[in-house]
């Protein structure tokens, strides 16, 4: 059960203000505004629920617990790394973990979050990637929040940056943005129960395809 001090950090280091890199990408969201796929709410909701929360339960999520686990071990962690790193066939998309993971890192290295610093001296020896999921599991858990509790953070990063993006391009205002929000968490909310997979997989052609263009 969270309490309200590990509340207050998870709501501190999930917030738009807290500098992770994200700002910097679309997530190919741009380019399906560009093209004319995502005109309205409807339009993004559409893509939120039917490609990229899939595409996070089914491969983030699988990261996120897993180097939740494995947080002290960096071998394991490593391991997990590369596993992220080889699946990233987008190059896009492989920067933008990279980026987002790494910028997530140094800023709880600035914060004080225990052990970043070494994580982040593995990433600059060669010893680790860094990619976003890996980084979100392992600072969750040296946070002292527990498994669901990181888990729901990294959904709630990854949705929200997705959401503020479209609104910054224009595919919809601030209040509209709200009911998406609403609807995407009700989504995610009829799989949390769901067991994690025993290999992580995705299947996003329509964001990946865009992210790649």
């Amino acid at each position: 059960m969270t309490n309200q001090t590990e509340l207050m950090t998870l709501l501190q280091v999930t917030d738009s203000t807290f500098p992770t890199g994200a700002f910097g990408f679309s997530g190919g969201l741009e380019r399906l505004t560009g093209d004319g796929w995502i005109k309205d709410a409807g339009g993004l909701t559409k893509v939120l629920m039917e490609e990229l929360i899939p595409r996070w339960f089914e491969f983030d999520r699988y990261y996120v617990c897993h180097a939740h686990r494995a947080s002290g071990d960096l071998a394991r962690l490593a391991e997990l790394d590369r596993s992220v790193d080889a699946q990233m066939y987008m190059p896009a998309l492989r920067d933008a973990s990279l980026t987002i993971g790494r910028g997530t890192l140094t800023s709880h290295a600035r914060r004080g979050t225990t052990g970043t610093s070494k994580i982040l001296t593995a990433i600059q020896d060669g010893d680790l990637f860094g990619h976003a999921p890996i980084i979100q599991g392992l600072t969750g858990h040296a946070l002292g929040l527990d498994e669901e509790t990181t888990e729901v953070g990294a959904l709630h990063g990854v949705l929200m940056s997705h959401v503020s993006a479209a609104v910054r391009m224009g595919s919809l205002g601030a209040l509209e943005a709200l009911p998406v929000l609403s609807q995407c968490v009700k989504a995610a909310a009829s799989r949390w129960e769901e067991h994690l997979p025993d290999h992580p997989h995705s299947f996003s052609p329509f964001l990946d395809i865009a992210a790649s263009r």
